[in-house]
């Protein structure tokens, strides 16, 4: 279920990491996806509890740009254009420096590790890495991919997962099930 809450805490506790600023849409993107993928991985579940879309540049959650849009209106977040590498590059700010609640310590903890593993990457660089995802590159433009589809890392086990889904009758089955069936199941 897709928890609004967390997911603007997050971005604000990303941008706090990075010292008040964010440079690129898709730096911030990538790191709401990979720090939903490390809480999903485990702890079974996302902070975010957001789907993710797939786009030109890799998965983007469904909510980002609503997110973003209400950080902005209620003064928590500043969007500008600056210039990076000869073209403009969108930049969050910080609005205000206060306090950031809502994440939990290990939620905290996961975005930190997140944040340190790629906070020198650019956003075409984590973007090109999503690419190897098996959810985003069998998926069609503007599809919707759930987090446990994402999580999925090697093409063997995301096609056992598809065949699977398309067995089931019952759309009301768990995500989470087939994901336990398929971590039973030997490869052939």
């Amino acid at each position: 279920m897709f928890r609004q809450d967390k997911f603007k805490a997050l971005v604000l506790y990303f941008l706090r990491l990075a010292g008040g600023k964010v440079k690129g849409r898709t730096r911030l993107a990538k790191w709401v996806l990979y720090a939903d993928l490390e809480a999903y991985r485990s702890r079974g579940k996302s902070i975010t509890g957001d789907l993710y879309v797939r786009e030109t540049h890799g998965p983007v959650p469904a909510h980002f740009y609503d997110v973003l849009d209400d950080l902005k209106e209620s003064g928590l977040l500043q969007e500008t254009l600056e210039p990076m590498d000869e073209v403009m590059v969108v930049v969050y700010s910080l609005k205000s420096p206060g306090e950031i609640a809502g994440l939990t310590e290990e939620e905290q903890r996961i975005a930190r590790k997140v944040y340190e593993e790629s906070r020198d990457h650019t956003g075409a660089r984590l973007s090109r890495e999503t690419h190897t995802l098996p959810a985003w590159k069998y998926a069609e433009p503007g599809d919707p991919i759930h987090i446990a589809e994402l999580a999925i890392t090697d093409e063997e086990t995301y096609q056992r997962y598809q065949e699977l889904l398309e067995d089931i009758e019952d759309s009301d089955r768990d995500v989470l099930e087939i994901l336990k069936v398929l971590q039973k199941k030997p490869s052939p």
